[in-house]
């Protein structure tokens, strides 16, 4: 008779490894703003150079032209924006389950899987963190497994 199966441990991956990135797309955002601000007046004067005819249509659509310097850095950042919070969800949509005898592993967000890894055929376990997730309180486990892959 095989022992009872016991629930050891349950959990999702942490948002704080996308701290990181979160970061980086603030100061990515705020980089860009500072670039487009600082480079827009020059950027209307030397087209402005170009003949009076575009100088004249530069003076006349000023607001306009302000307006799409604005459009690009919400559009640019604002992508940025939206793929971190695709991993957001495609990280929060993981879910590990351990017992005393398998590993259980959902992932998906629109159409679900589960992969199960029996631990009698675990074979090696690995750790990595970085200097940053160790700040953390992050890290990667890898596991190992003489099992087949069901695909």
């Amino acid at each position: 008779m095989l022992p009872a199966e016991d629930h050891l441990w349950e959990g999702t991956p942490s948002l704080k490894g996308l701290a990181i990135d979160a970061v980086g797309l603030a100061l990515f955002t705020l980089a860009l703003s500072l670039a487009v601000g600082f480079a827009y007046r020059p950027a209307l004067d030397a087209a402005s150079g170009i003949s009076a005819d575009v100088a004249k249509f530069i003076t006349n659509n000023e607001p306009g032209l302000k307006l799409a310097a604005v459009l690009f850095v919400v559009v640019v950042a604002g992508q940025h924006v939206l793929r971190l919070g695709w991993r957001a969800v495609v990280l929060r949509s993981q879910h590990y389950r351990l017992t005393n005898q398998r590993l259980l592993i959902e992932s998906g967000v629109f159409s679900r899987s589960i992969n199960e890894i029996d631990l009698r055929t675990v074979d090696d376990i690995t750790f990595h963190q970085r200097f940053s997730e160790r700040v953390l309180g992050l890290g990667q486990i890898g596991i190992v497994s003489s099992e087949p892959d069901p695909e």
